[in-house]
This record gives C-alpha cells, sequence and structure tokens, in this order.
C-alpha cells in the first residue's frame, strides 16, 4: 500500500510554496493515507482502530503504521505462549480453587475457643472435657 502511495506522490507533485498551504495539504495528504490504511485493516485490530481515531491531533500515516506493527508484534508474543490444556493443569486448577475455599472455613483446634455441645462458653467452677 505504502508503494501505491509513493507511486501517487510522485505523480502529483507539490508545487513550492512561501505561505505556509504547502506543508497542510501534506498534512492532510499523510492523514488521509492513515484513514484510508485503518479502513484496511483487519478486524482483529479493531480496538487499535477506535484509539487511532480518538487520538487528537490525529496521528500521520507513518505513527499508525508503526502503531499497527507493535500491535502485531504483541499480538504474535501472545499466540506464541503455549497455552495448558493438560489434564493435570485442569486439576491443579480445580485443586487451588478448592483449597481456597477451604481454608476460609477451617479453624485450627488451638484457635477456636472452649465451647460445650450447646455452644456454651464453659463455667470456671466446671472445666470442660477435653
Amino acid at each position: 500500500m505504502k508503494a501505491l502511495w509513493d507511486e501517487l506522490n510522485s505523480l502529483s507533485t507539490l508545487l513550492p510554496c512561501t505561505c505556509g498551504h504547502g506543508k497542510a495539504y501534506a498534512a492532510l495528504q499523510q492523514q488521509d493515507c492513515g484513514m484510508e490504511f485503518l479502513q484496511g485493516l483487519h478486524g482483529r485490530y479493531s480496538g487499535l482502530q477506535s484509539q487511532i481515531l480518538l487520538m487528537d491531533p490525529f496521528p500521520n500515516a507513518t505513527k499508525i503504521y508503526a502503531l499497527v506493527r507493535q500491535e502485531e508484534k504483541q499480538q504474535e508474543i501472545h499466540s506464541s505462549r503455549p497455552s495448558i490444556t493438560t489434564p493435570e493443569a485442569a486439576a491443579l486448577a480445580v485443586n487451588s480453587t478448592v483449597t481456597n475455599s477451604a481454608e476460609n472455613k477451617y479453624v485450627p483446634i488451638q484457635n477456636r475457643a472452649n465451647f460445650s455441645s450447646n455452644n456454651r462458653a464453659p463455667h470456671q467452677n466446671h472445666p470442660s472435657k477435653r
């Protein structure tokens, strides 16, 4: 796509301008290139597209291309990680959730209050049975 834009730019030459409108026209042309590039992106980049469209000022085509390349590299890194789908991994995940819920309810004997079976505190005259 960049080659096509370069070819188009070589065919439409800008006349040298001293008033500053040439720079504004070049910036507008870069913005058009960036918008067209964004429209041609795959759907998996929709989040990045939204972020770029919200940027103020709107980035030029070179900056947009760099952001897309960075996103591609991040997606490659995430997809290259091996996912653990073995039964042992699933068992460990289940085991840890069971352990965590059991830890919340378990109170060691040393930390329990000395209560009788009817949930009354023992009298000082009558020590509880152990």
